[in-house]
């Protein structure tokens, strides 16, 4: 396997994967998050990571989704900070964690609809 500096275009498409990567991060991190509000405010799904779920009665509804923003927000700057030493293999982690997000979102949301959630 060739390294990124002995070849231009995988440079190229490496430097490109990663924001791209981290994009569709966010994106899904965003459709979580909104999701997440409506189903919680109409009554329909509890939160699922019981440390978040005992922060409810502290910080409240708000304070945790504001929470799950943040954590991905910090995530987000750590990857595009780090994978600038090493783009391969944090592009290819930022892409293993948006499968696995929207493996998760996407069950969940079946789940719901099914009437499991």
């Amino acid at each position: 396997m060739q390294d990124t500096h002995e070849c231009p275009m995988l440079a190229r498409a490496t430097r490109r994967s990663l924001p791209l990567a981290a994009a569709m991060l966010a994106a899904l991190s965003l459709a979580d998050l909104v999701t997440s509000a409506l189903l919680f405010a109409g009554g329909h799904a509890v939160e699922a990571n019981p440390l978040l779920r005992a922060a409810i009665p502290a910080i409240g509804l708000g304070g945790v989704l504001v929470l799950k923003a943040g954590i991905t927000m910090v995530f987000l700057a750590i990857v595009l900070a780090v994978g600038r030493d090493t783009p391969r293999v944090f592009a290819r982690m930022a892409w293993v964690t948006c499968a696995a997000y929207a493996g998760v979102w996407l069950v969940g949301a079946l789940g719901f609809l099914a009437g499991l959630g």
